[in-house]
């Protein structure tokens, strides 16, 4: 894993509601990465749809983690290597607390 400045955080977010935040915070260079839920289907022929958070994240190149827990699998060695900034109340999943 690359080094990851001090000031780094990783955003935990899938709704609306975060991308401002979201993008105030990659604008200041303090986005390490983005963990947000995997793509829902939507619509009438159920395709797949990203959350708001996901799309903003590809658009912009951040790094996506797309998880259903993001205490576990690829998101889990954040927790420890960046601060967590959980600005969106829907992101669905809830950190436990590390030792």
């Amino acid at each position: 894993m690359a080094e990851v400045p001090a000031a780094a955080v990783t955003f935990l977010g899938s709704g609306s509601l975060g991308v401002p935040t979201l993008a105030a915070l990659h604008a200041a260079g303090l986005v390490h990465a983005v963990v947000s839920q995997p793509d829902r289907p939507a619509g009438r022929g159920l395709k797949l749809v990203p959350t708001p958070v996901s799309e903003w994240a590809l658009a912009n190149g951040v790094r996506l983690i797309r998880t259903e827990n993001a205490n576990e699998g690829e998101a889990a060695p954040l927790r420890t290597t960046t601060r967590s900034a959980p600005t969106s109340p829907r992101s669905g999943s809830c950190l436990r607390a590390t030792a």
